[in-house]
């Protein structure tokens, strides 16, 4: 792959790679920063290339796509990336999981089968045709006869209008009130919903709750009293066996205690030491099993029958275990069923205090949505003034001296968060026909020159790197044709700028030059994409320009004053 160097803060295409589309059995250009024309007879193929443009971009595929020398087509687009547009590629990767590395290039590629099957990747990973078509769509803007205009939109329309007043951070802030409008107003919903569901079942919940006070369930007590009543249940059995422990561990004649002292005294007399350490070891079990004969006396004495004290056990037990089956099947779920009842309840009885405080947050909130609106508003129609006045002598050099850009403006049945108003663009591109959304312009180059003179003047506020027009000349002379191409050289001062033109002037302007051809045989047709430099480029300028001595010398002042 070629390097290149760019400019530092932009997005560069710096390659473009056709394989097998139609007859284009191979093909690669390699724009960089700048202009680059392509140029060359109508039907050789260079609307094929803007089609594999399109293509990569996540634009609609056939299978008919697909020429003969494969079984599928390939389209491949290499772009090198920095800071200027690196946060939104970014939150992409993270949102769609694909990788993006520092000073590493994004490369975008998607391949048509035979049988129409359609495959994506970003950077080698697959993904889905709309994540291609939004990774796409941030990095390229194809302007061609009949592609709808970026600016068609009205949500495009407000962020670029707002970026070229500098009013990013009061659209966000208006935003996020919108939002949280929305928001509180969604809460009182569902509250009232909830209040008249709730009406219904506050007798039952009540009724649940009632027998749960009743019972007044404690964190770990129903596995206090199951140990409680088992010991209850036994108790003639475990003191019998607590006083016979003891016993035998004190008073019976080959007593525990007695069988211990005697081996640990004669261990501690023996030679080798680990038996003395045995011996020790038997003292200090002599002393633990002194406290457990201790501990089984005690138990022993003070354990009796107690029939009223296992009556009330068993019957708090079985109040229990009855509301516990009612309640989720265990203890844990029985006291998360008493909180939330109890919660619940509340919950009923403080809705109208609920209700009216979401009311009064919602009136506060629509009086900053309101205050923040009108801010933006006038904002932004401060800005169009500005915006409308620069694109004038813009649209004037590109043969549109009558047109012009209108902001219209309305109010709405509703506000929604691009606006208390419904601003939007409008283009009249001749005296007594009507202005209408941009967009709607008959004419392809027509449409194609708004695209370039919104574009110079927006700059940066329009941060697509990447423009792409096709056959923006359309049409005109060479008067025009002069104007055209400097105003494109211009803009692609700072970023890549592709155009497909049959005018010689706007072809002078450019840094890269590409020839299409077409080769045909009686067997098969190919298209031939070359990089024209010197002699060629002159030969092709003379060629546009209809051929002779003539042409040649004002090829020559094309390119020596471009």
């Amino acid at each position: 792959m070629k390097t290149f160097s760019y400019l530092t803060g932009i997005v560069v295409l710096i390659e473009l790679t056709v394989q097998n589309v139609l007859f284009a059995k191979q093909a690669r250009i390699e724009p960089n920063v700048g202009l680059t024309v392509i140029s060359g007879e109508t039907g050789s193929g260079k609307s094929l290339l803007l089609g594999a443009m399109q293509l990569v971009l996540g634009g609609r595929a056939s299978a008919k796509l697909v020429g003969t020398a494969s079984s599928h087509a390939l389209v491949t687009a290499v772009f090198e990336h920095t800071a200027i547009i690196h946060g939104k590629i970014v939150e992409l990767a993270e949102e769609h999981g694909f990788p993006l590395l520092d000073d590493e290039p994004i490369i975008l590629r998607r391949q048509i089968s035979s049988k129409g099957r359609s495959q994506s990747w970003i950077n080698d990973t697959p993904v889905g045709l709309q994540v291609l078509k939004t990774v796409g769509s941030v990095l390229v803007d194809v302007q061609g006869q009949h592609e709808p205009l970026r600016l068609s939109e009205r949500s495009r329309q407000m962020t670029v209008l707002d970026a070229f007043a500098g009013n990013l951070k009061l659209a966000q802030e208006y935003t996020a009130a919108v939002n949280e409008l929305r928001s509180k107003e969604q809460d009182l919903a569902q509250l009232i919903d909830a209040e008249q569901k709730n009406l219904k079942e506050k007798d039952y919940y009540t009724f649940l709750l009632e027998e749960l006070d009743q019972l007044s369930p404690e964190e770990g007590e129903f596995e206090q009293l199951e140990q409680q009543q088992q010991m209850l249940a036994g108790a003639q059995e475990w003191r019998d066996l607590a006083q016979q422990t003891a016993h035998q561990i004190n008073e019976s004649d080959e007593s525990i205690k007695r069988i211990l002292g005697k081996l640990s005294a004669s261990l501690l007399e023996a030679p080798d030491e680990r038996l003395r350490d045995a011996g020790e070891l038997c003292t200090q079990a002599e002393s633990l099993i002194q406290d457990a004969a201790m501990i089984c006396s005690e138990v022993g004495d003070s354990l009796q029958a107690d029939p009223q004290a296992l009556t009330a056990c068993e019957e708090r037990l079985s109040a229990y275990v009855d509301l516990i089956r009612k309640h989720g099947g265990t203890p844990r779920a029985l006291l998360d069923a008493y909180a939330e009842l109890r919660e619940r309840l509340d919950v009923i009885e403080h809705s109208d205090e609920r209700r009216q405080a979401l009311v009064l947050e919602i009136e506060a909130q629509e009086k900053l949505v309101l205050k923040l609106g009108e801010q933006l508003s006038k904002k932004r129609r401060q800005a169009f003034k500005k915006l409308s006045n620069a694109i004038r002598p813009h649209l004037n050099d590109l043969g549109m001296p009558e047109a012009k850009i209108i902001l219209d403006e309305h109010d709405q049945v509703e506000i929604d968060s691009l606006g208390i108003y419904r601003q939007e663009f409008l283009v009249q591109t001749n005296p007594g026909i009507a202005a209408d959304r941009i967009g709607s312009v008959a004419s392809g180059g027509e449409h194609a020159r708004l695209a370039l003179a919104l574009a110079l003047v927006l700059g940066d506020s329009d941060d697509v790197p990447v423009m792409v027009f096709d056959e923006i000349d359309s049409g005109v002379g060479a008067r025009l044709g002069v104007a055209i191409g400097r105003k494109l050289a211009t803009l692609a001062q700072s970023r890549t700028v592709v155009v497909i033109t049959h005018t010689p002037q706007v072809a002078a302007m450019a840094q890269h030059h590409y020839l299409v051809r077409k080769k045909q045989s009686q067997r098969s047709t190919e298209m031939d994409v070359r990089l024209l430099e010197g002699k060629e480029r002159h030969d092709e300028l003379t060629e546009m320009l209809g051929g002779g001595s003539a042409a040649a010398q004002q090829a020559e002042e094309l390119l020596t004053h471009s």
